[in-house]
């Protein structure tokens, strides 16, 4: 069945110069959000820093919180599920792709993201947030686990971003093995709860 309702603006990605528009505003758009936070978030601003001439900012995204939106969208992409046939190593793999996230700027991002206060950028969010669980409960069903997904995914990214947004450094190898590590005897210890 073919869905009838259009696609949120700015998100569709044909090749040739609407791709190339598409990625210098994205591209402007996190540089201001990380540098200077939300009050940098003004179509002028960002039209200035891309090149890009603010009519078609209009006529794409409607307003900054449909370019952040989009931006949203556009880190979260898609993965594919780990199934090394080792637990601690798919925990690992998709460890290591939320820390590749938070690299270089990421974590200034993420922070500017969290703070963003707009529904439709929210939602972005939190369904990032729903693929990583439902990435983690095929991980653990692979392994025959009957563990909370939710409560997994907490216990594996939650060092994570500790370390970079609360500590501000990079994360190291030694912080994913501790997560890694912890997630594994939680896990293994720890009966079938609802933590949603």
């Amino acid at each position: 069945m073919t869905s009838l309702t259009p696609p949120r603006a700015g998100t569709i990605r044909p090749g040739g110069r609407t791709a190339r528009v598409r990625a210098e505003v994205l591209r402007a758009t996190r540089e201001l959000l990380t540098q200077q936070g939300a009050s940098a978030m003004r179509m002028e601003l960002i039209a200035e820093r891309s090149g890009v001439h603010r009519s078609t900012l209009y006529r794409r995204w409607k307003r900054p919180a449909g370019i952040i939106a989009d931006l949203a969208d556009d880190i979260a992409g898609t993965i594919a599920v780990p199934d090394t046939g080792d637990l601690g190593q798919d925990l690992r793999q998709l460890a290591g792709r939320l820390a590749h996230q938070l690299d270089g700027d990421g974590g200034a991002l993420v922070r500017a993201l969290l703070g963003w206060p707009d529904q439709e950028v929210q939602q972005h969010l939190e369904d990032f947030w729903r693929d990583r669980r439902a990435d983690v409960g095929l991980v653990l069903q692979h392994h025959g686990i009957d563990a909370d997904p939710a409560l997994v995914t907490r216990l594996l990214a939650s060092p994570l971003h500790y370390r970079s947004l609360i500590e501000r450094h990079p994360v190291d190898d030694e912080t994913i093995t501790a997560a890694v590590e912890s997630t594994i005897l939680a896990v293994l210890r720890t009966p079938r709860t609802s933590h949603r």
